[in-house]
């Protein structure tokens, strides 16, 4: 009884199984791109939060070393003081933006070139390559003239960063971000350093446009360090 049980028992055809195998596998190729997308937009946020932090945490030590409540009194009022092997674990400390940064970098927008990030004062600062890959210069001569916070605060200086270096996608707002630290210390984005309400929809467009590239930073940091634009 029980063999002739089996024997009613029909299995799979080639064609189903192929066409299984096909859902499957069209499902997969859809799928796998997304998630490698995710995890390196992950990995470019990490990156990303750790430079935060180091700055932050810089800032915050000088000026309790230093004994002052403005940041200019300590090395980051000289962008050759506070880019050393005192302050960073450096690997290549360049003479010009030029040989740190690349030639082109592209637009969210459009993937079109645009070559701000190395036109926009980087080489009026002082750059470096750090030992994780990160690209930093920072510059306190300003070409913008920030407002004075409400808090008496008010910008002195901007870090720009390539998150991984030179490796690609060289996209601004994926590994290409400016932001801005104030005189008493803090990191700060664009809309809090010119007393502007944050607006996601034109932060949005700002930064895939690369018009203010200081949105993207907003946009990362005020969405709880999700890159989800």
């Amino acid at each position: 009884m029980l063999k002739r049980f089996l024997n009613k028992q029909k299995a799979f055809t080639l064609t189903e199984l192929l066409i299984a195998l096909t859902i499957i596998g069209a499902v997969s190729a859809m799928a796998i791109p997304n998630l490698i997308e995710g995890i390196h937009r992950r990995t470019l946020v990490t990156q990303l939060k750790n430079i935060y932090g180091t700055v932050q945490e810089l800032a915050r030590e000088q000026l309790a070393t230093r004994n002052t409540k403005n940041l200019l009194d300590t090395d980051f009022g000289d962008p050759a003081k506070l880019l050393t092997d005192k302050n960073f674990q450096i690997t290549k400390k360049c003479t010009s933006g030029a040989q740190c940064w690349n030639a082109q970098y592209k637009r969210l927008s459009d993937k079109a070139v645009t070559t701000r990030p190395t036109s926009e004062n980087i080489d009026t600062g002082k750059s470096i390559i750090l030992k994780n890959g990160i690209i930093l210069t920072y510059t306190t001569n300003l070409t913008t003239t920030y407002p004075n916070m409400p808090d008496g605060d008010k910008v002195i200086g901007m870090f720009r960063v390539d998150v991984n270096g030179t490796d690609k996608p060289n996209i601004i707002g994926r590994d290409v971000f400016w932001f801005l630290i104030s005189k008493k210390g803090k990191v700060v984005d664009y809309y809090t350093a010119n007393n502007k309400a944050y607006d996601k929809v034109k932060a949005t467009n700002e930064c895939k446009s690369a018009t203010t590239i200081t949105a993207c930073m907003a946009l990362v940091m005020r969405n709880g360090w999700e890159m989800n634009y």
